[in-house]
């Protein structure tokens, strides 16, 4: 088992897993599932929040450099 392993960050589980006695339990399971599903939620709502914040700042980038092309023709 190592410290750096990925597995870590997406598997409430992983140190269970990693370890060669007996699985988790049927319960465990349930609440690793669980848990993952708060996470994904809490990750989906806080996209959706910071959303039209990405948007609004590419499109006043694509209108910054749209007018600075057109005063260099000028």
């Amino acid at each position: 088992m190592y410290e750096d392993d990925p597995e870590r960050h997406t598997d409430p589980l992983w140190y269970d897993r990693a370890e060669p006695d007996e699985p988790p339990g049927l319960a465990l399971e349930i609440v690793a599932l669980l848990a993952l599903l708060v996470m994904t939620m809490c990750r989906t709502v806080t996209w959706l929040y910071w959303l039209p914040e990405g948007l609004w700042s590419q499109v006043t980038g694509w209108v910054e450099r749209r007018r600075s092309l057109r005063t260099k023709h000028r």
